[in-house]
């Protein structure tokens, strides 16, 4: 007896049909977010710069429809929601590359008085004119997996060997 066959091809299309947070007609000036409509979570949104959308002057919308296999229910008001959980907020472009400027800054200046709480805790632990060496992250080795760096290792270690062996 033949045996049927049968091949599932997902593309792009299928998977869109099932990402509720997708949208269509997004302003460029914009960044867009959803957030669990939770009163204070609205509100620190709010603090923060986000608005939530109004589809009465903004065009932007789901990709969830009718005709989608995923469903969204009917807005009743001019916001966009999903599940009666989410809604979706924005704010200006520049804004929000603003709020991520002061992020990283914030990062990078408790990062130095770490680094500098460090250096001060060894200079009394061990007095001054101790080394040590700091951390630095390696920009050259970004997104080696442990698996790439076993094998970048075990290479070194070939090379090794072999220069031995050519020394005698």
């Amino acid at each position: 007896m033949a045996e049927e066959q049968a091949e599932v091809v997902k593309d792009e299309a299928d998977r869109e049909q099932f990402d509720g947070m997708k949208l269509v007609n997004k302003d460029p000036n914009k960044h867009y977010r959803f957030a669990r409509k939770r009163d204070v979570n609205i509100a620190r949104h709010k603090w923060n710069g986000y608005d939530i959308v109004d589809t009465t002057t903004d065009n932007v919308r789901s990709i969830l429809n009718d005709s989608t296999r995923m469903k969204k229910g009917a807005d009743v008001g001019t916001s966009i929601e999903i599940a009666d959980e989410m809604i979706l907020l924005s704010m200006p472009k520049e804004l929000h590359e603003k709020r991520l400027q002061e992020r990283e800054n914030k990062i990078a200046r408790r990062a130095k008085t770490v680094t500098a709480s460090y250096k001060e805790k060894v200079r009394q632990i061990a007095g001054p004119g101790i080394a040590y060496e700091e951390h630095r992250d390696n920009p050259q080795m970004r997104g080696m997996s442990e698996k790439s760096f076993l094998k970048h290792q075990e290479e070194q270690r070939q090379a090794a060997r072999e220069e031995n062996r050519k020394r005698g």
